[in-house]
């Protein structure tokens, strides 16, 4: 009678988990870098390139690639995390955006940011920029920085 019970509750659970929905994404380190290539050649014209590799609604991951510096921004709903695979930055984080205008999504984008504090970026470093923060990527010329982004949906 045990054996039973326990093959039918191994059984229950072998269907719960087949029934299960599962969603894994997967990137090689052969796939980033070759996407980080390719940003960085349609970047040289307007300074940036990204693609987003995927997006769940509360958070999502782009591979970015800056050659020029970038300008204020706050983000009204989402913070920031940047893994950075390659070059250097300085991230402004803090002041206040120049020139401010905040758009209907909430995204208040500026030409700069005044009175931020610098944070020398290279590779494998992490920043983590929180929601209502104003920040900046400021690139010096002839140099590029490329990263990863995830973006995290706040409550």
């Amino acid at each position: 009678m045990k054996s039973a019970a326990f093959l039918a509750i191994a059984l229950l659970a072998l269907a719960a988990g087949a029934q299960a929905p599962t969603r894994v994404d997967y990137r090689s380190s052969q796939d980033i870098d070759s996407t980080l290539t390719t940003l960085l050649a349609q970047s040289q014209s307007a300074g940036y390139a990204s693609a987003k590799q995927f997006d769940s609604g509360s958070h999502s991951l782009a591979l970015s690639v800056r050659t020029k510096s970038g300008g204020g921004e706050i983000h009204a709903h989402f913070d920031d995390i940047m893994i950075v695979v390659d070059g250097s930055a300085t991230e402004l984080t803090g002041g206040s955006v120049i020139d401010a205008q905040t758009g209907a999504d909430g995204e208040t984008r500026g030409s700069s940011v005044s009175g931020g504090t610098p944070h020398p970026l290279a590779k494998g470093d992490i920043i983590h920029i929180l929601a209502g923060t104003p920040h900046q990527m400021i690139v010096v010329p002839g140099a590029s920085i490329r990263y990863i982004v995830v973006k995290i949906r706040e409550p």
